[in-house]
């Protein structure tokens, strides 16, 4: 049997860009809050990047947020995820990849991908960030909130034709 390692090598960091025809789309900013916290990572989960840039989220539904790890060089590691919690939607929106997460507040990552393992039952929605960890080790409380937001310096740049 091979090492688990040599299992996770032919997948190859994600280079993330916002396509163009999401950047001639503006988005309201987008209220969620936390249902439940997590406090686990997994090492070798192997994440799978949907190819859809956006997805539509009805008001209630419930969705899991998930930190990957972004390098200095911009790619991104889908094998390591670190688990922050579900997340509840306060209205109808569209996520698209780009967008912001603030939590409490602060930036904490970029949207850059869905996994859609568990669908239909929930979303992943994969988060970037050179600083990951899981919701129990970066303190989230039930009921605190989320917010994404597509920044201005992506939102409505791309020309059209």
């Amino acid at each position: 049997m091979e090492p688990v390692d040599a299992l996770y090598q032919g997948i190859k960091p994600l280079q993330f860009d916002v396509p163009d025809y999401v950047k001639c789309m503006r988005f309201p900013d987008i209220t969620t809050r936390f249902v439940a916290i997590l406090g686990h990572d997994h090492r070798y989960r192997g994440m799978v990047a949907s190819p859809y840039q956006t997805r539509c989220v009805q008001q209630g539904e419930i969705h899991e947020l998930i930190y990957v790890y972004q390098n200095k060089d911009g790619s991104i590691d889908l094998n390591h995820a670190w688990y922050l919690g579900f997340i509840e939607f306060k209205q109808g929106c569209v996520l698209a990849k780009g967008m912001t997460m603030d939590i409490a507040g602060g930036h904490t990552g970029t949207l850059i991908a869905f996994d859609m393992t568990h669908a239909p039952n929930h979303l992943n929605i994969l988060i970037a960030t050179d600083t990951p960890q899981t919701g129990v080790t970066a303190g989230l409380n039930i009921a605190d909130q989320c917010m994404f937001r597509m920044p201005s310096l992506v939102q409505g740049t791309a020309q059209t034709s």
